[in-house]
Protein backbone atom coordinates (compact mmCIF):
# COMPACT_ATOMS: atom_id res chain seq x y z
CA UNK A 1 0.00 0.00 0.00
CA UNK A 2 1.16 3.77 -0.93
CA UNK A 3 1.98 6.13 1.97
CA UNK A 4 -0.78 8.52 -0.23
CA UNK A 5 -3.31 8.28 -2.62
CA UNK A 6 -4.66 10.48 -5.27
CA UNK A 7 -2.35 13.76 -6.78
CA UNK A 8 -0.60 13.34 -10.04
CA UNK A 9 0.56 10.13 -11.76
CA UNK A 10 4.55 9.24 -12.41
CA UNK A 11 4.97 5.78 -13.49
CA UNK A 12 6.10 6.27 -16.83
CA UNK A 13 7.63 3.10 -17.33
CA UNK A 14 6.91 0.84 -20.54
CA UNK A 15 5.05 -2.16 -20.38
CA UNK A 16 3.96 -4.04 -23.27
CA UNK A 17 1.60 -6.92 -22.60
CA UNK A 18 -0.60 -6.75 -25.11
CA UNK A 19 -1.66 -4.94 -27.97
CA UNK A 20 -3.00 -1.03 -28.10
CA UNK A 21 -6.85 -1.72 -28.23
CA UNK A 22 -7.91 1.70 -29.07
CA UNK A 23 -10.85 1.64 -31.65
CA UNK A 24 -9.46 4.65 -33.43
CA UNK A 25 -5.94 3.82 -33.09
CA UNK A 26 -6.63 1.96 -36.17
CA UNK A 27 -5.20 4.36 -38.92
CA UNK A 28 -6.83 2.42 -42.17
CA UNK A 29 -10.16 3.69 -40.09
CA UNK A 30 -9.40 7.19 -38.22
CA UNK A 31 -7.51 9.92 -39.20
CA UNK A 32 -5.54 10.87 -35.87
CA UNK A 33 -3.46 14.57 -35.36
CA UNK A 34 -1.39 14.95 -31.91
CA UNK A 35 -0.55 17.23 -30.15
CA UNK A 36 1.10 18.74 -26.76
CA UNK A 37 -2.50 18.73 -24.85
CA UNK A 38 -6.43 18.26 -25.03
CA UNK A 39 -6.82 21.65 -25.09
CA UNK A 40 -4.41 22.26 -28.41
CA UNK A 41 -6.11 19.64 -30.18
CA UNK A 42 -9.57 21.64 -29.54
CA UNK A 43 -8.05 24.78 -30.51
CA UNK A 44 -6.45 23.05 -33.96
CA UNK A 45 -10.30 21.71 -34.29
CA UNK A 46 -11.56 25.47 -34.13
CA UNK A 47 -8.88 26.33 -36.58
CA UNK A 48 -9.97 23.52 -38.95
CA UNK A 49 -13.46 24.41 -39.03
CA UNK A 50 -12.66 28.50 -39.34
CA UNK A 51 -15.07 28.10 -42.35
CA UNK A 52 -18.45 27.62 -40.29
CA UNK A 53 -20.51 30.26 -38.58
CA UNK A 54 -18.34 29.47 -35.30
CA UNK A 55 -21.33 28.61 -32.83
CA UNK A 56 -20.58 25.99 -30.27
CA UNK A 57 -23.12 24.47 -28.11
CA UNK A 58 -21.01 23.18 -24.81
CA UNK A 59 -22.41 21.39 -21.83
CA UNK A 60 -22.74 23.32 -18.62
CA UNK A 61 -20.74 20.94 -16.51
CA UNK A 62 -17.26 21.17 -18.24
CA UNK A 63 -13.85 22.06 -18.05
CA UNK A 64 -12.63 25.26 -18.88
CA UNK A 65 -9.37 24.13 -20.67
CA UNK A 66 -12.69 23.01 -23.07
CA UNK A 67 -14.18 26.32 -22.78
CA UNK A 68 -10.96 28.27 -23.64
CA UNK A 69 -9.55 27.48 -26.81
CA UNK A 70 -13.26 28.52 -28.71
CA UNK A 71 -12.79 32.15 -26.90
CA UNK A 72 -9.12 32.68 -28.55
CA UNK A 73 -9.84 31.60 -31.85
CA UNK A 74 -13.09 34.16 -31.27
CA UNK A 75 -16.39 31.39 -30.86
CA UNK A 76 -19.83 32.65 -29.65
CA UNK A 77 -20.41 29.98 -27.18
CA UNK A 78 -23.59 29.07 -25.36
CA UNK A 79 -24.23 25.66 -22.98
CA UNK A 80 -26.91 23.34 -23.04
CA UNK A 81 -27.62 21.39 -19.49
CA UNK A 82 -26.74 17.99 -17.84
CA UNK A 83 -29.08 16.18 -15.40
CA UNK A 84 -27.24 15.08 -12.16
CA UNK A 85 -27.17 11.44 -13.62
CA UNK A 86 -24.57 12.98 -16.16
CA UNK A 87 -26.90 12.40 -18.75
CA UNK A 88 -28.03 14.89 -21.23
CA UNK A 89 -30.96 16.53 -20.79
CA UNK A 90 -32.11 16.34 -24.03
CA UNK A 91 -34.86 18.48 -24.47
CA UNK A 92 -33.08 21.58 -23.30
CA UNK A 93 -30.42 20.39 -25.65
CA UNK A 94 -33.08 20.69 -28.23
CA UNK A 95 -34.22 24.13 -27.24
CA UNK A 96 -31.21 25.61 -26.97
CA UNK A 97 -29.74 24.53 -29.70
CA UNK A 98 -33.15 26.21 -32.13
CA UNK A 99 -32.48 29.24 -30.23
CA UNK A 100 -28.42 29.29 -30.75
CA UNK A 101 -28.00 28.18 -34.10
CA UNK A 102 -24.22 26.18 -33.13
CA UNK A 103 -22.28 24.79 -36.15
CA UNK A 104 -20.84 23.02 -33.55
CA UNK A 105 -22.00 20.90 -30.69
CA UNK A 106 -19.69 19.08 -28.36
CA UNK A 107 -20.28 15.98 -25.96
CA UNK A 108 -18.42 14.41 -22.96
CA UNK A 109 -18.51 10.96 -22.31
CA UNK A 110 -18.08 11.51 -18.33
CA UNK A 111 -15.58 9.58 -16.36
CA UNK A 112 -15.29 6.46 -18.39
CA UNK A 113 -19.05 6.05 -18.51
CA UNK A 114 -21.39 5.48 -21.75
CA UNK A 115 -23.53 9.22 -20.59
CA UNK A 116 -24.65 9.25 -24.21
CA UNK A 117 -27.05 6.93 -24.60
CA UNK A 118 -30.20 7.76 -26.26
CA UNK A 119 -28.98 10.34 -28.35
CA UNK A 120 -29.44 8.71 -31.84
CA UNK A 121 -32.54 10.60 -32.69
CA UNK A 122 -31.68 13.61 -31.61
CA UNK A 123 -27.93 13.63 -33.48
CA UNK A 124 -30.10 13.04 -36.55
CA UNK A 125 -31.61 16.02 -36.18
CA UNK A 126 -28.70 17.75 -35.51
CA UNK A 127 -26.42 16.35 -38.96
CA UNK A 128 -29.72 16.92 -40.99
CA UNK A 129 -29.51 20.78 -39.71
CA UNK A 130 -25.33 20.75 -40.71
CA UNK A 131 -24.38 20.78 -37.23
CA UNK A 132 -21.02 18.86 -36.75
CA UNK A 133 -20.63 16.64 -33.75
CA UNK A 134 -18.05 16.54 -31.24
CA UNK A 135 -16.95 14.36 -28.81
CA UNK A 136 -14.24 14.98 -25.86
CA UNK A 137 -13.10 11.38 -25.13
CA UNK A 138 -10.84 12.66 -22.11
CA UNK A 139 -12.63 11.03 -19.52
CA UNK A 140 -13.19 7.91 -21.63
CA UNK A 141 -10.00 6.67 -23.54
CA UNK A 142 -10.23 3.53 -22.79
CA UNK A 143 -13.43 3.04 -22.88
CA UNK A 144 -14.89 1.28 -26.38
CA UNK A 145 -17.60 3.43 -28.03
CA UNK A 146 -21.01 1.85 -28.59
CA UNK A 147 -20.75 3.40 -32.11
CA UNK A 148 -19.59 6.08 -34.64
CA UNK A 149 -21.10 8.77 -32.33
CA UNK A 150 -19.04 11.61 -33.64
CA UNK A 151 -18.01 13.85 -36.70
CA UNK A 152 -14.62 14.64 -34.64
CA UNK A 153 -13.00 13.40 -31.22
CA UNK A 154 -10.59 15.35 -28.83
CA UNK A 155 -8.88 14.18 -25.68
CA UNK A 156 -6.10 15.03 -23.40
CA UNK A 157 -3.81 11.89 -23.21
CA UNK A 158 -2.28 12.93 -19.64
CA UNK A 159 -5.56 12.13 -17.51
CA UNK A 160 -5.20 8.44 -17.46
CA UNK A 161 -1.31 8.09 -17.62
CA UNK A 162 1.84 9.31 -16.58
CA UNK A 163 2.63 11.50 -19.21
CA UNK A 164 4.60 14.93 -19.68
CA UNK A 165 2.31 15.87 -22.56
CA UNK A 166 -0.47 14.68 -25.05
CA UNK A 167 -3.37 15.37 -26.92
CA UNK A 168 -5.21 14.32 -29.80
CA UNK A 169 -7.53 15.14 -32.68
CA UNK A 170 -9.05 12.00 -34.38
CA UNK A 171 -11.96 11.91 -37.41
CA UNK A 172 -13.45 8.93 -39.76
CA UNK A 173 -12.74 11.42 -42.32
CA UNK A 174 -9.95 13.11 -43.35
CA UNK A 175 -8.55 16.05 -41.51
CA UNK A 176 -7.34 18.85 -43.14
CA UNK A 177 -3.67 19.59 -41.35
CA UNK A 178 -2.65 22.81 -39.50
CA UNK A 179 0.65 24.35 -38.84
CA UNK A 180 2.16 23.07 -35.77
CA UNK A 181 5.48 24.20 -33.48
CA UNK A 182 8.31 21.32 -31.95
CA UNK A 183 7.00 19.69 -28.96
CA UNK A 184 8.82 22.03 -25.63
CA UNK A 185 11.65 20.15 -24.52
CA UNK A 186 12.13 22.46 -21.46
CA UNK A 187 8.64 20.98 -20.30
CA UNK A 188 8.92 17.12 -20.93
CA UNK A 189 12.09 17.69 -18.96
CA UNK A 190 10.23 19.28 -16.08
CA UNK A 191 7.72 16.86 -16.45
CA UNK A 192 9.62 13.66 -16.06
CA UNK A 193 11.87 15.40 -13.15
CA UNK A 194 8.92 15.53 -11.21
CA UNK A 195 7.51 12.15 -12.14
CA UNK A 196 10.67 10.58 -11.11
CA UNK A 197 11.35 12.71 -7.79
CA UNK A 198 7.48 11.38 -6.54
CA UNK A 199 8.58 7.91 -7.47
CA UNK A 200 11.58 8.64 -5.73
CA UNK A 201 9.69 9.39 -2.86
CA UNK A 202 6.74 7.05 -2.76
CA UNK A 203 9.53 4.70 -2.95
CA UNK A 204 10.67 6.27 0.24
CA UNK A 205 13.83 7.61 -0.66
CA UNK A 206 14.73 9.70 2.32
CA UNK A 207 16.46 12.33 0.70
CA UNK A 208 12.89 13.62 -1.56
CA UNK A 209 10.69 15.86 0.72
CA UNK A 210 7.32 15.92 -0.73
CA UNK A 211 8.13 19.86 -1.27
CA UNK A 212 10.49 19.15 -3.83
CA UNK A 213 8.68 17.19 -6.32
CA UNK A 214 5.59 19.56 -5.81
CA UNK A 215 7.51 22.54 -6.60
CA UNK A 216 9.12 20.54 -10.00
CA UNK A 217 5.35 19.75 -11.11
CA UNK A 218 3.95 22.99 -10.21
CA UNK A 219 6.56 24.43 -12.57
CA UNK A 220 5.84 21.89 -15.07
CA UNK A 221 1.79 22.57 -15.24
CA UNK A 222 3.44 26.79 -15.29
CA UNK A 223 4.85 26.25 -18.39
CA UNK A 224 1.93 24.15 -19.77
CA UNK A 225 -0.65 26.21 -18.65
CA UNK A 226 1.20 29.04 -20.73
CA UNK A 227 1.32 27.26 -23.60
CA UNK A 228 -1.06 28.86 -26.46
CA UNK A 229 0.48 28.34 -29.72
CA UNK A 230 0.09 24.60 -31.54
CA UNK A 231 2.77 21.96 -30.51
CA UNK A 232 2.81 18.40 -31.48
CA UNK A 233 3.15 15.94 -28.89
CA UNK A 234 6.95 14.72 -27.97
CA UNK A 235 8.19 11.55 -29.26
CA UNK A 236 8.75 10.24 -25.41
CA UNK A 237 5.03 11.57 -24.63
CA UNK A 238 4.01 9.31 -27.76
CA UNK A 239 6.20 6.16 -27.10
CA UNK A 240 4.75 5.96 -23.61
CA UNK A 241 1.12 5.88 -24.67
CA UNK A 242 1.87 3.52 -27.16
CA UNK A 243 3.77 1.05 -25.14
CA UNK A 244 1.20 1.17 -21.72
CA UNK A 245 0.18 -1.73 -20.35
CA UNK A 246 -3.73 -0.77 -21.50
CA UNK A 247 -4.93 -4.19 -19.96
CA UNK A 248 -3.84 -3.75 -16.79
CA UNK A 249 -5.10 -0.38 -16.65
CA UNK A 250 -8.16 -1.09 -17.08
CA UNK A 251 -8.52 -4.00 -14.58
CA UNK A 252 -7.17 -2.07 -11.80
CA UNK A 253 -9.58 0.52 -12.05
CA UNK A 254 -12.10 -1.67 -12.50
CA UNK A 255 -11.39 -3.92 -9.46
CA UNK A 256 -10.82 -0.44 -7.63
CA UNK A 257 -14.13 1.06 -8.63
CA UNK A 258 -15.82 -2.03 -8.00
CA UNK A 259 -14.80 -2.25 -4.15
CA UNK A 260 -15.97 1.25 -3.87
CA UNK A 261 -19.05 0.96 -5.38
CA UNK A 262 -19.55 -2.02 -3.02
CA UNK A 263 -18.38 -0.15 0.23
CA UNK A 264 -19.43 3.54 -0.31
CA UNK A 265 -23.60 2.57 -0.53
CA UNK A 266 -23.37 1.96 3.70
CA UNK A 267 -22.28 5.74 3.74
CA UNK A 268 -25.21 8.09 3.94
CA UNK A 269 -23.59 11.12 3.35
CA UNK A 270 -21.90 10.06 0.11
CA UNK A 271 -24.33 9.14 -3.30
CA UNK A 272 -21.94 7.37 -6.25
CA UNK A 273 -22.72 9.60 -9.30
CA UNK A 274 -22.27 6.35 -11.39
CA UNK A 275 -23.20 2.07 -11.55
CA UNK A 276 -20.72 -0.52 -11.72
CA UNK A 277 -19.18 -0.23 -15.40
CA UNK A 278 -20.50 -2.27 -18.05
CA UNK A 279 -18.87 -4.46 -20.67
CA UNK A 280 -16.50 -1.84 -22.08
CA UNK A 281 -16.50 1.04 -19.63
CA UNK A 282 -13.37 1.95 -18.30
CA UNK A 283 -13.71 4.06 -15.10
CA UNK A 284 -11.62 7.20 -14.61
CA UNK A 285 -12.41 7.86 -10.90
CA UNK A 286 -15.24 6.80 -8.25
CA UNK A 287 -16.82 10.42 -8.55
CA UNK A 288 -19.65 11.00 -5.36
CA UNK A 289 -21.67 13.33 -4.00
CA UNK A 290 -20.74 14.82 -0.86
CA UNK A 291 -24.45 15.64 0.55
CA UNK A 292 -23.09 17.93 3.07
CA UNK A 293 -19.65 20.03 4.31
CA UNK A 294 -17.70 18.72 1.12
CA UNK A 295 -15.16 21.11 1.87
CA UNK A 296 -14.52 19.82 5.55
CA UNK A 297 -14.91 16.51 4.17
CA UNK A 298 -12.08 16.32 1.59
CA UNK A 299 -9.96 18.43 3.89
CA UNK A 300 -10.33 15.42 6.30
CA UNK A 301 -9.28 12.93 3.46
CA UNK A 302 -6.01 15.16 2.50
CA UNK A 303 -5.13 15.41 6.09
CA UNK A 304 -5.15 11.78 5.93
CA UNK A 305 -3.06 11.52 2.38
CA UNK A 306 -6.01 10.76 0.72
CA UNK A 307 -6.27 13.50 -2.44
CA UNK A 308 -9.63 13.99 -3.57
CA UNK A 309 -10.14 16.24 -7.06
CA UNK A 310 -12.86 18.08 -7.58
CA UNK A 311 -13.87 17.52 -11.50
CA UNK A 312 -14.30 20.31 -12.29
CA UNK A 313 -14.42 23.80 -10.26
CA UNK A 314 -16.95 25.87 -12.42
CA UNK A 315 -15.39 28.09 -15.06
CA UNK A 316 -15.58 31.85 -14.63
CA UNK A 317 -17.60 31.92 -18.26
CA UNK A 318 -20.32 29.84 -17.07
CA UNK A 319 -23.04 32.11 -15.12
CA UNK A 320 -26.38 30.33 -15.26
CA UNK A 321 -25.49 26.76 -14.41
CA UNK A 322 -29.00 25.66 -14.57
CA UNK A 323 -29.56 21.98 -12.79
CA UNK A 324 -25.40 21.50 -12.92
CA UNK A 325 -25.75 23.75 -9.81
CA UNK A 326 -25.50 20.81 -7.60
CA UNK A 327 -22.75 18.74 -9.71
CA UNK A 328 -20.70 21.10 -9.20
CA UNK A 329 -20.90 21.94 -5.60
CA UNK A 330 -21.32 18.27 -4.22
CA UNK A 331 -19.00 16.24 -6.77
CA UNK A 332 -15.96 14.87 -5.31
CA UNK A 333 -13.95 12.12 -7.19
CA UNK A 334 -12.17 9.08 -5.43
CA UNK A 335 -8.44 8.19 -6.95
CA UNK A 336 -9.15 4.48 -8.19
CA UNK A 337 -6.16 4.12 -10.68
CA UNK A 338 -3.84 1.61 -11.74
CA UNK A 339 -1.09 2.60 -8.85
CA UNK A 340 -3.79 1.35 -6.39
CA UNK A 341 -4.60 -1.96 -5.11
CA UNK A 342 -7.76 -3.38 -3.19
CA UNK A 343 -5.82 -2.51 0.03
CA UNK A 344 -5.44 0.99 -1.14
CA UNK A 345 -8.83 1.03 -1.49
CA UNK A 346 -9.70 -0.81 1.94
CA UNK A 347 -7.93 2.01 3.79
CA UNK A 348 -9.66 4.45 1.64
CA UNK A 349 -13.30 3.24 3.12
CA UNK A 350 -11.43 3.00 6.39
CA UNK A 351 -10.66 6.56 6.22
CA UNK A 352 -14.51 7.67 4.86
CA UNK A 353 -15.75 5.99 7.89
CA UNK A 354 -13.20 7.60 10.82
CA UNK A 355 -14.52 10.96 9.15
CA UNK A 356 -18.41 10.00 9.72
CA UNK A 357 -17.56 8.50 13.60
CA UNK A 358 -15.42 11.33 14.62
CA UNK A 359 -16.92 14.66 12.65
CA UNK A 360 -20.67 13.99 11.42
CA UNK A 361 -21.63 12.00 14.51
CA UNK A 362 -19.52 13.80 17.54
CA UNK A 363 -19.38 17.04 15.55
Amino acid sequence: MYSEIGSFLWDYSSSISSPQSLLWWEKDAYQQLFFESGRNAIKALCKILNSTSKRVLLPVYTCHTVIQPFLDENWSIEFYNINTDLSIDQEDLESVSSLFKPSVVLFHSYFGFNTLIGMDSLLSVFRKRGIIIVEDITQSLFSEPNSIFADFYVASLRKFLAIPDGGVLVSCNPIDCVNVCPSDTRMVKTAIEAFDLKREYINGNQMVAKEMYLAAYSKYTEILSKNDKLKCISALALKIFKEKNIVDLIQKRKANYKYLFENIYEIGFLKPVCKLPKLGETPLYFPVYVEENRDTFRSYMTQNNIYCPIIWPKSNYIVNMRQSKYIYDKILCFPIDQRYCIDDMQYLCEVIRSYKDEVIYNG
